[in-house]
């Protein structure tokens, strides 16, 4: 004797089951689960700690070179370096070396605060290139002290 439980709570009792009613019934089953909220897929990937982003590639500088006639801003936290481009938008680079630390999650960190508190000065940097050199002392910072040092700088 076979049993079958039912989505609505029923039990039913059968010798044999033809292929196409046992396969009804599973379904039944199935989609009463997902009604349920079971078998629902969760994301692997975690969430960015306080909500860290990426800027638009537009203002990302994808190859980070030296130019003649940059200007150079020292800082406990950072060293800035700032050149014109020809375009009208601004692009910010970082530069997170190992120096800062040795494991990637902390440096990846750091670059995700710095790019979020440079997010807010894009518009004031129109036509400009920025190079971003992060130093020790940055890894430790949250992104409002951060922001408040290029708010000085700017």
């Amino acid at each position: 004797m076979i049993l079958i439980y039912l989505a609505n709570g029923k039990i039913k009792e059968n010798k044999k089951i033809k292929k196409e009613e046992k396969a009804r019934l599973s379904s039944e089953v199935k989609n009463s689960r997902r009604e349920k909220g079971f078998g629902k897929k969760k994301s692997r990937r975690p969430k960015k700690p306080d909500g860290l982003s990426m800027l638009k590639k537009e203002n990302r500088l994808a190859k980070i070179a030296r130019k003649v006639g940059e200007k150079k801003y020292p800082s406990p936290l950072f060293n800035v370096r700032v050149s014109d481009n020809k375009d009208n938008k601004a692009r910010v680079g970082f530069v997170v070396s190992k120096k800062v630390d040795k494991r990637a999650v902390v440096r990846n960190r750091t670059k995700r605060v710095l790019s979020e508190a440079v997010r807010g000065f894009l518009t004031d940097l129109g036509g400009k290139d920025v190079v971003i050199v992060a130093k020790k002392s940055l890894s430790f910072k949250d992104k409002e002290d951060v922001r408040k040092e290029l708010g000085r700088i700017f």
